[in-house]
């Protein structure tokens, strides 16, 4: 069940802390994850990381990424484009410790990445803020306290949304290991790959290499 799944939710309170993501929240209002890197490597903070075509033998084949967190310390990401089933929202909420009565509604569920599989992550837009958000630019905010999840479900939550389970992470210099050696390319930003649906015949992943053409 995916209550069961879920058991761990108050480790992401340490999961954040050990990632350097954690931060005093106010209502209404997020924390911009704007953290300058360390090094002069290029802040990836608020784009896409795209499974290059020839990473076939790899959890990570054919995933996009959305990179929410690139430092020179480390680099978070949740994984985009991996839909695993749906929820009601009434179990999702119990499932973390938080009060479920009365609450209607089913939610899709995306894996976010082979990391902690019971932590929960809402990527959404940034027309409404929440506690719990972490804003990593204008466009977009994390949300980690899942309590965003009751007005999803009721309608009124923000504009677009992803709810996943798990994250990606790598450690000093990692990620631009695997960039030098062609494993992923980058693109830009681009809200219907990051929310919407794969359509037209190709994969989110098909349309987000088709902006690597694009000079960041």
């Amino acid at each position: 069940m995916i209550r069961c799944v879920l058991g761990r939710f108050f480790a992401v309170g340490f999961l954040l802390a050990a990632l350097g993501l954690s931060a005093p929240l106010s209502a209404n209002k997020g924390t911009e994850l704007h953290t300058p890197p360390a090094s002069e490597e290029p802040n990836l903070t608020g784009s896409l990381l795209v499974a290059a075509p020839e990473m076939k033998e790899s959890i990570f084949s054919k995933t996009v990424i959305y990179i929410a967190r690139h430092t020179g310390q480390s680099t978070f990401g949740l994984v985009v484009n991996r839909p695993i089933g749906s929820s009601p929202v009434k179990d999702l909420l119990e499932g973390f410790g938080l009060k479920g009565k009365g609450v209607e509604g089913h939610i899709p569920i995306h894996f976010g990445g082979p990391v902690d599989p019971s932590a929960g992550f809402v990527l959404h837009s940034t027309d409404q803020l929440y506690d719990g958000d972490m804003e990593v630019n204008e466009a977009v905010a994390v949300n980690v306290e899942l309590d965003i999840l009751r007005d999803i479900a009721a309608g009124k939550g923000p504009r677009k949304n992803l709810f996943v389970l798990g994250y990606t992470g790598w450690g000093p210099s990692q990620l631009e290991s695997e960039l030098r050696r062609g494993n992923w390319v980058v693109v830009p930003y681009d809200e219907q790959i990051v929310f919407g649906d794969d359509f037209g015949g190709k994969t989110k992943w098909q349309r987000a290499l088709d902006l690597r053409t694009i000079d960041l």
